[in-house]
């Protein structure tokens, strides 16, 4: 992919925990797999299609929601299940065993025709038993990721987590491997959820910059669109947002409830009171929900009284904390 992933490398996209890091790792393998032509506008090199396999070690089960959401997006009739092929048991790295069963089974996928990436989500999942900060132990992860990238000339992904200083989690042996070194972090002057993705490492090629993706509710999940610059200097900020959720729990502790319609509806007060657009406030709505951010439960039984409200970790810091 133009300027993200280069041909038979090794890399890492990471981030803190909530930042959609296998969202846009997910929707990257959805583009190659399916054969479009760009990834958000980046041209995807057609030479380079083949298999991708993508290890869930985490969040399996939300990948079913995620794959739909993705082809009704992008207008794709069909799932690829012969370019796509979802792992879910895990795989330890740190394990000869593992890694030679991991390479029979890619191979078998494959059944001879080119893999192009393999995705490793997540990496504290693939090395369990080990010290993250011990280069030893995470030089043997690394080689088994060269493994597989020499195995079947093919871009392996890694998709990881920070440590408490914010850096990329465990020994320093993962960015001098990377070839490229990708972090994601949720916006916080947005509205509805936003990822700051920024290349901070690109061997062959230009680093430091970033580009906005917003993580559109589609369905029962979301699937991320690219920004424009336009798009991201108008999205709603981290304290508006903050704001409406305050408000919306005042309102369900006060007993009256955000409802679905009407007056009392919560598109009409976001309206009304904060001045946003009703289909920009639908679709903030929307999005929250997708997200866990708001839920929609019943007040009081007998008296019938169901309404909005921002769950425990919604409030006050927001769609992000």
């Amino acid at each position: 992919v133009d300027r993200h992933f280069p041909e038979q490398s090794l890399g890492f996209l990471y981030g803190e925990p909530g930042t959609f890091k296998s969202f846009i790792a997910f929707d990257l393998c959805m583009h190659l797999a399916h054969g479009l032509p760009d990834w958000h506008g980046d041209t995807i090199d057609p030479t380079t299609a083949g298999l991708v396999v993508y290890l869930a070690g985490e969040g399996a089960a939300g990948f079913k929601h995620r794959a739909q959401a993705w082809l009704n997006k992008h207008l794709v009739p069909e799932f690829n299940d012969k370019r796509f092929i979802l792992i879910r048991k895990p795989c330890n790295f740190m394990s000869e065993e593992d890694i030679a069963r991991l390479e029979r089974t890619v191979a078998f996928h494959a059944a001879g025709r080119p893999v192009a990436t393999i995705v490793v989500d997540t990496v504290s999942r693939a090395v369990a038993g080990a010290d993250q900060n011990l280069q030893k132990d995470m030089t043997i992860f690394i080689r088994a990721c060269d493994r597989l990238k020499d195995r079947f000339k093919a871009v392996v992904l890694g998709v990881h987590h920070t440590n408490k200083s914010g850096d990329i989690l465990g020994s320093v042996v993962f960015r001098a491997s990377g070839d490229f070194v990708f972090r994601a972090e949720a916006r916080k002057d947005s509205g509805q959820p936003t990822v700051r993705l920024t290349c901070e490492k690109q061997k062959d090629g230009p680093d430091g910059w970033g580009e906005t993706y917003a993580m559109e509710a589609v369905g029962q999940s979301l699937a991320p669109r690219r920004l424009t610059k336009a798009e991201a200097t108008k999205v709603v900020s981290a304290g508006r947002s903050g704001d409406i959720l305050e408000a919306m729990e005042a309102a369900w502790r006060e007993g009256k409830p955000w409802r679905q319609r009407g007056r009392e509806g919560a598109v009409g007060v976001m309206h009304q009171q904060f001045g946003m657009a009703k289909d920009e406030a639908e679709k903030l709505l929307q999005t929250w929900l997708a997200t866990g951010v708001v839920t929609y439960k019943t007040f009081d039984k007998k008296l019938k009284l169901s309404g909005y409200c921002p769950t425990s970790s919604a409030v006050p810091n927001g769609v992000f904390d």
